[in-house]
């Protein structure tokens, strides 16, 4: 009787083992993936409570039936073993991809992080570049007029009113150029603060 019982549930055995093999072979080529996996795992289960029913009546089974059936048995649980590390492999790599789209997500918005900071830095050194152009135009503004006040000088040396006054407006302008050319190294020391603190900024998230 134990031996009867025990090939009716190999036969049982193989056939769920078959239809799991022939499942975990059509896993990659399906497209409902949710459902091909639970049938696996139900397969598998169901084979595995076939298997101990074997390993009852195997235990059950006299001496020299027990030896022929040993080599049956070894073979059926290194099948069954196998079989559940194909469907581990198959859970681990679903919940690889599940992770994977949030990583992509956290990934995207560093990068659209970084490449705001960068537009943002862009725009403030044109606007540095604008505003460091329009000081040099004025600086040469001032010389010109400072060239056409040494010719006005020149012109009236005997003239001493107009001397007073033509050196008190060329100090003016020396003043406003001084005061230009300060205003041109502070705009260029917060230049290169600014440059040091984005190229910081960039290490940092890099890291």
């Amino acid at each position: 009787m134990s031996q009867v019982i025990f090939q009716q549930n190999e036969i049982a055995y193989l056939r769920l083992m078959d239809e799991f093999n022939t499942a975990y072979q059509q896993y990659s080529l399906t497209q409902s993936k949710v459902s091909t996996l639970e049938k696996l795992k139900s397969k598998l289960q169901q084979a595995e409570q076939k298997l101990k029913f074997m390993q009852i009546e195997f235990k059950s089974c006299e001496s020299t039936l027990k030896a022929e059936l040993t080599p049956k048995m070894k073979q059926h649980q290194m099948n069954y073993a196998n079989s559940q590390q194909k469907l581990k492999s198959i859970e681990q790599s679903k919940s690889v991809e599940q992770t994977q789209p949030s990583f992509n997500l956290d990934i995207r918005k560093r990068i659209e992080n970084h490449t705001n900071q960068l537009e943002t830095q862009i725009n403030q050194l044109e606007n540095y570049d604008k505003t460091l152009t329009n000081t040099v135009e004025l600086q040469d503004g001032i010389m010109v007029d400072l060239k056409k006040q040494k010719e006005k000088l020149l012109i009236a040396q005997e003239d001493t009113n107009i001397i007073r006054s033509d050196v008190k407006e060329t100090g003016r302008y020396v003043r406003i150029m001084q005061n230009r050319e300060l205003f041109s190294k502070v705009l260029k020391l917060g230049l290169i603060g600014v440059l040091t603190l984005g190229n910081i900024l960039l290490i940092y998230y890099k890291i």
